[in-house]
């Protein structure tokens, strides 16, 4: 057989045009970006990012937004509890965050005379001020000067991250990059491109997306056992707060311990804490708490570097948490009473107020609660995904991922569940309680499907509602 080459000479074309080049040139020089381009956030996603950074920068414990649009907010968008007060004993860094192109003198000034007016100042040990907007100009330096005279005699520290010292926070947090830019942002921009678990695509086993219903039996017993029982960390006086009805989710994904360099205790807790503060975990609190008042996540009652814990907490000076979780590894010196020593666990707890404490929430209908169903579904993905990217902890396909989603209450569901218009089939009681449950299963169902079957078996088995199928 003739080389190509030899046919192509044949052809009347010179043998040297078909080989492959001499020589390779320099790769193309690629500057990387100074600053980070805030102007495609939105004002939201500008937020959470910031956020995100102060968590990073300050020693907190609790921290969130403060405030719904309409509300009065005192000069902050943003709050966080310091583990030890400042110098004056104050126990606040607060944030004011502006996502605009272009700032001058009177809107810094205007900024700290909105603090000063409030409430917050007080309890303000750093304030600072997050925006998009370069403040390199001479009249608007000159003006952050002096809001810094004004704050300092207050005995509040001022600081002003705007878009280059944003980017300068950001240089060394390629987590965060990837995060709100793209990972091409990271690659281009960070001076590291590791994390502490270098982010790599995960089997469909491992990063689950498919289930199948998963009855009671042998196979679920680590989640009934050492979940489902598990008690709150928050330990009320008697008399704190009436009973509530209960929603409760938790999971377990297989995985290695954690490992003994690399991540301290500190930062595990502070990550847990965003964790639980982010998508797709909010989402599920916002539909189990709404219209409560402005509250955040803290740490509270840890067991150990292996087992950690939080509350969700309003301002109040003892308050009653609308929510706990529990975050728990697969370490030597953890405690597993029940639960599967090859896994992580997380379960996430949530009282049926609407306020912590206050008089218990109206029911809602079947359609709202197949919204939560599938928001607590989604939640097994992103436990993987956050104990991958970042706790270094290597998700494993076995044992399989597995959910399990627990309504409790006093009397029967109807305290949770509108059933106005159903028929309930005759001779039939509501029970007080449902379990669901769900094991990952590749080529399986997907999470839709299975919120359908939970559905199905809530009105089939403990609403004992009857003709609701065209309803749901």
């Amino acid at each position: 057989m003739r080389h190509p080459s030899d046919l192509a000479e044949l052809d009347g074309i010179p043998a040297w045009l078909e080989e492959p080049p001499s020589a390779v040139p320099d790769p193309v020089t690629v500057t990387a970006p100074q600053e980070l381009p805030f102007e495609h956030l939105t004002a939201q996603n500008f937020e959470r990012l910031v956020l995100a950074l102060a968590r990073r920068t300050f020693l907190v414990g609790r921290a969130g937004q403060y405030g719904e649009p309409g509300q009065k907010q005192d000069g902050i968008d943003l709050y966080l509890r310091l583990t030890e007060p400042g110098d004056a004993g104050r126990p606040f860094v607060t944030v004011q965050c502006r996502n605009i192109a272009r700032v001058t003198p009177t809107a810094i000034d205007r900024v700290v005379d909105d603090l000063l007016a409030g409430g917050w100042a007080e309890r303000t040990a750093t304030f600072v001020l997050a925006i998009r907007a370069p403040t390199r100009r001479t009249e608007v330096v000159e003006a952050v000067e002096a809001a810094a005279d004004r704050l300092t005699k207050q005995g509040i520290q001022f600081e002003v991250w705007d878009s280059q010292a944003l980017s300068e926070r950001l240089l060394d947090r390629p987590g965060l990059v990837e995060r709100f830019f793209g990972a091409a942002t990271r690659s281009m921009y960070c001076v590291i491109q590791d994390d502490p678990a270098p982010a790599q695509p995960l089997r469909d086993h491992v990063l689950p997306d498919r289930w199948k219903l998963a009855p009671v039996g042998p196979g679920l017993v680590s989640l009934i056992n050492g979940l489902k029982d598990i008690s709150s960390p928050y330990q009320p006086v008697a008399d704190a707060a009436p009973a509530a009805p209960t929603v409760r989710v938790g999971l377990q994904v297989g995985a290695l311990p954690l490992p003994d360099y690399g991540l301290t205790t500190s930062f595990i807790r502070r990550r847990f804490i965003d964790f639980l503060a982010d998508q797709p975990v909010a989402e599920l609190i916002h539909a189990i708490c709404a219209g409560q008042e402005p509250q955040a996540w803290g740490p509270y009652a840890d067991i150990g570097r292996s087992h950690y814990a939080a509350i969700r907490t309003g301002f109040a000076e003892d308050p009653v948490p609308s929510a706990w979780a529990r975050l728990m590894f697969p370490t030597d010196d953890q405690i597993s009473i029940g639960r599967d020593h090859r896994c992580a666990a997380l379960v996430i707890h949530m009282d049926w107020f609407a306020e912590p404490g206050a008089q218990v929430r109206g029911p809602v209908g079947l359609l709202d609660w197949r919204a939560i169903m599938r928001s607590a579904l989604s939640l097994p993905t992103a436990f993987a995904t956050f104990l991958r990217d970042e706790l270094a902890t290597t998700p494993q396909p076995s044992p399989p991922a597995s959910i399990g989603f627990w309504l409790g209450t006093t009397s029967n569901l109807t305290e949770l569940i509108d059933t106005t218009g159903f028929a309930q089939v005759a001779g039939t009681r509501t029970s007080p309680w449902f379990d669901a449950y769900a094991v990952a299963e590749p080529d399986s169902e997907r999470p839709a499907q299975i919120v359908n079957r939970w559905i199905t078996q809530l009105c089939d088995n403990a609403l004992h509602l009857d003709d609701y199928e065209n309803s749901v």
